[in-house]
């Protein structure tokens, strides 16, 4: 899927909506998800807006050197985490 976003204020809103997708649709088990992209594009922000969203409140760093990094989803209520 690719998203054009005007501004970091929409960056947000999407980094938003893509964490409910992730939450709301009540699926269970590990999710992998990948980004692409140029230097300077955003997925720093982007990352750190889902992060902030799905409730993660420890330092989210650059996604684009590292191999893998797992953050644990704080448990709510209806968002059981498995």
């Amino acid at each position: 899927m690719k998203k054009s976003v005007a501004d970091p204020e929409a960056l947000s809103l999407e980094a938003e909506r893509f964490a409910c997708t992730l939450t709301c649709g009540g699926a269970s088990g590990a999710t992998l998800i990948t980004l692409s992209g140029e230097l300077g594009t955003g997925k720093t922000s982007f990352v750190k807006a889902a992060a902030k969203a799905l409730g993660i409140e420890e330092v989210v760093n650059s996604p684009t050197f590292v191999l893998e990094k797992i953050y644990q989803l704080p448990r709510k209520a209806g968002h059981p985490v498995s």
